[in-house]
């Protein structure tokens, strides 16, 4: 989704399946944030949107 380098660390967001259907259409997704340092250790994470796959956003 992005990687972005923000003063001393890197911004990561993510698109991550949180709950898996059958059909693939019903899937629930979900965004993350996640904040690294600069040596790649990990400062935080927060989950941003959630959606059905397949839904047009409005």
């Amino acid at each position: 989704m992005g990687i972005e380098r923000d003063g001393n660390g890197w911004t990561v967001i993510v698109e991550v399946l949180e709950d898996a259907h059958v059909p693939s259409t019903s899937d629930v997704l979900a965004e993350y944030e996640v904040q690294l340092d600069a040596d790649g250790g990990l400062i935080g994470v927060t989950r941003g949107r959630r959606y059905v796959r397949g839904r047009a956003e409005t």
